[in-house]
């Protein structure tokens, strides 16, 4: 049977606890305490799910004893909603400025207040299941990561060494695909990172079509082998503010899965779309078998790509970072597709200002993500 989740209802008036013990009661575990300082006190051995805070309280009142909620171990995950007979917009963003997640008014509809809980509830759950991901990503990227390179040391001594032919072969094979899993790791321990805030982004002045002239070169052999042609058209005189390390990493993952999911001997175009302002666009489309309509909302989430036709293959990491670094550098990536006819990815970054190239001089701009 599963367990009910906990909530702790936190008012000095006696009826006021009552009501939304009865009204809470059967769904969940719901404990009763009449002050801030009996809430403060409950709170680390209660764990609860939710908090029901009245404002007006003697002693430590709702805001205060909000605050100091926060501060305590779990106090940052559990969801706490104000209750008070206050309905002025000030004292709605001063329980916001103090942590709240939400205010309901006094007196207050039963059904909405269940409504309110449960949409908390499965919150809750899903940013739970969500760190329980990153802390399973991060664990197994710091455990695989010593015995990984003792293998790829070991294969590369044995490839060295080996003068038996077929041998080699399979040592180049394995070498191969333990590649393939090392940048699988550094990809999902980054991907951890971004989402935890823990990513610092250097931006600076870089001309896009030298970016874009980078990826290419980087990619040579796979254009070859898939004989792609590539129509680049971007401007000479394009200059964006970005990390030239993540930017790379973007352009990169893009044009790689415009030439892997396109058929052989086909084109990709690679064009500088209008700019405004701020920001200008890249676009690069293919000509391949393109994404159905149904899993669009899927192409930027990690370990999805097995329901999605036009990337049917790894596990869908690198757009998920791609996402992630566009936002922390001010930009955006988004994907059109017309199944059987064309898919075109959007990438936008800030143009670089006269006012940013002054900056320049004196050392380029450190931003730190949150996610």
């Amino acid at each position: 049977m599963r367990q009910k989740e906990k909530i702790l209802v936190v008012d000095d008036n006696a009826l006021n606890r009552s009501i939304a013990e009865e009204i809470l009661e059967g769904e969940y575990e719901v404990t009763c305490v009449e002050s801030g300082e009996e809430a403060l006190e409950k709170f680390p051995v209660l764990q609860p799910s939710i908090v029901l805070l009245d404002i007006m309280m003697p002693g430590i009142n709702g805001y205060e004893t909000c605050e100091a909620l926060r501060n305590l171990e779990g106090g940052r995950r559990v969801k706490i909603v104000l209750v008070s007979a206050k309905n002025r917009i000030g004292d709605r963003l001063k329980g916001y400025e103090t942590g709240a997640d939400d205010y309901v008014v006094k007196p207050f509809d039963p059904e909405e207040l269940r409504a309110k809980i449960d949409v908390f509830v499965r919150l809750k759950n899903v940013e739970e299941l969500d760190r329980f991901k990153q802390d399973v990503l991060q664990l197994i990227n710091h455990e695989t990561r010593t015995p990984i390179t003792a293998i790829m040391q070991s294969l590369t001594i044995l490839d060295a060494e080996s003068k038996d032919a077929e041998a080699r072969r399979w040592v180049k094979i394995a070498l191969s695909n333990t590649n393939r899993l090392v940048n699988l790791l550094e990809k999902s321990d980054l991907l951890s990172r971004f989402r935890s805030g823990d990513v610092r982004m250097e931006r600076e002045k870089l001309n896009l079509a030298e970016e874009v002239a980078h990826a290419l070169d980087a990619l040579e052999d796979a254009i070859k082998g898939s004989e792609i042609e590539i129509d680049c058209r971007v401007p000479e005189d394009v200059h964006v503010q970005a990390d030239q390390r993540y930017l790379r990493f973007v352009l990169n993952a893009v044009i790689d899965n415009a030439i892997r999911f396109s058929e052989k001997g086909s084109r990709v175009c690679l064009q500088q779309s209008a700019n405004n302002d701020s920001h200008c666009r890249l676009v690069v489309t293919d000509f391949g078998e393109g994404i159905d309509s149904r899993f669009m909302h899927l192409v930027f989430e990690p370990f999805t790509q097995r329901d999605i036709h036009h990337h049917s293959q790894g596990l869908g990491i690198s757009l998920a970072l791609c996402r992630e670094i566009m936002q922390g550098q001010a930009g955006a990536i988004r994907i059109d597709s017309d199944p059987g006819r064309q898919t075109d990815v959007h990438i936008e970054l800030p143009l670089a200002t006269a006012a940013q190239d002054d900056s320049e001089e004196s050392g380029s701009s450190t931003i730190l993500l949150t996610p």
